[in-house]
């Protein structure tokens, strides 16, 4: 379902087509997070976190 609410998003341009796979990303992790512990998916965690939130200022500002 949220696969292709990312998808639909790069259709109509509320992400670019190259920031897809970074959100399936972002949103697997986001489930790892929710129930899974331990210091390598923290470590992940936190090296994704830049581009999430460069990501996610450019989704915020198509929206705005």
């Amino acid at each position: 379902m949220f696969r292709e609410l990312f998808r639909y998003a790069a259709r109509v341009r509320l992400i670019p087509l190259d920031a897809v796979e970074r959100w399936f990303d972002y949103h697997e992790l986001r489930n790892d997070t929710a129930h899974l512990y331990g210091e390598e998916l923290a470590e992940n965690t936190l090296r994704m976190l830049h581009s999430f939130i460069e990501d996610a200022e450019e989704l915020a500002r198509v929206i705005g």
